[in-house]
């Protein structure tokens, strides 16, 4: 077996990654994260918008007299109990970044994290 032997290029090139590696890793574990909402949408109207930090559990009423269970408990939400058949939304775990969501087609409900504040009329639906 052949070693190969590395120069100075290769070196250098690889110490560069390493760095930005690091680099990246301290930053996405030591920048603040700003998710301080739950938006939950029913066939794509905003019907509801819940504190991130503010412990509870909420039914959502979907599309066709669907329902969904969502708990937010420790800073995270996630989907207790649903309607639907094949339950998918509840085995997608638990959402606490902003960006991520919880979905369940069947009910068309989406779940959430932004760091807007939507102002949801109270007679929404």
């Amino acid at each position: 077996m052949k070693l190969i032997k590395a120069g100075k290029v290769d070196i250098i090139i690889w110490s560069i990654i390493a760095l930005v590696a690091v680099v990246l890793v301290c930053v996405f574990a030591f920048y603040p994260n700003n998710a301080k909402r739950v938006n939950i949408r029913v066939d794509g109207e905003v019907v509801k918008s819940f504190d991130l930090n503010t412990d509870r559990e909420y039914t959502i009423n979907g599309y066709h007299d669907g329902t969904n269970i969502l708990v937010i408990n420790n800073h995270k939400a996630f989907i207790k109990h649903a309607s639907c058949p094949d339950k998918l939304c509840q085995k997608q775990g638990k959402i606490s970044k902003v960006g991520q969501s919880l979905i369940c087609i069947p009910n068309r409900v989406v779940v959430e994290v932004s760091d807007d504040n939507i102002q949801v009329d109270e007679v929404a639906k």
